[in-house]
């Protein structure tokens, strides 16, 4: 990557070059607003994840142009259910994947059921999952709504989300 730092402020106290190179370069400049934080993300080991929306073309160009190891993607697969149904992210770019959100839906609204309340095949997404050798954290966003309290008790609720994960490890 190769930055070019406008500044030092915006406005009528920018348009000049502050700082220019890699981020790892910038990130040593002092006079560099972009520096500064750039020198505590790249401390940090900062990741930056781009969540599967509704534009597959747009998600696959934005990592393309981004190649570097601190971007990746963060795997939703109810968006991937009722967003891009027949769209499969994690065998095209389950190597860039870096976290989860897991939940389940209808395929015609993003509900964040719980899992197996919908029709999300959660089999297909464990053998993506494994076999994108992604290692990291399993996210469960879940929306509780009236529809949960009527139906299942607030242990049940912890029995299926435990089952869930037990299913996907498997």
């Amino acid at each position: 990557d190769h930055i070019i730092d406008l500044g030092p402020e915006g406005g009528d106290g920018g348009g000049t070059v502050v700082a220019e190179g890699t981020p790892e370069e910038v990130a040593l400049i002092k006079g560099s607003y972009t520096g500064q934080y750039l020198k505590k993300w790249l401390k940090r080991a900062v990741r930056i994840a781009f969540e599967n929306i509704n534009s597959p073309e747009y998600l696959y160009d934005t990592l393309k142009y981004f190649n570097d190891p601190h971007v990746g993607f963060c795997y939703d697969c109810g968006h991937e259910a009722c967003h891009t149904p027949g769209e499969r992210y994690l065998p095209k770019i389950g190597n860039r994947l870096f976290c989860t959100h897991l939940h389940d839906n209808d395929g015609k609204g993003d509900r964040h059921w719980l899992p197996f309340d919908g029709s999300i095949d959660f089999e297909r997404i464990s053998h993506d999952l494994n076999n994108s050798g992604y290692q990291g954290n399993l996210t469960l966003e879940l929306y509780y709504n009236d529809k949960y309290k009527k139906i299942y008790t607030e242990e049940e609720n912890n029995i299926w989300i435990v089952y869930f994960l037990f299913c996907l490890v498997l």
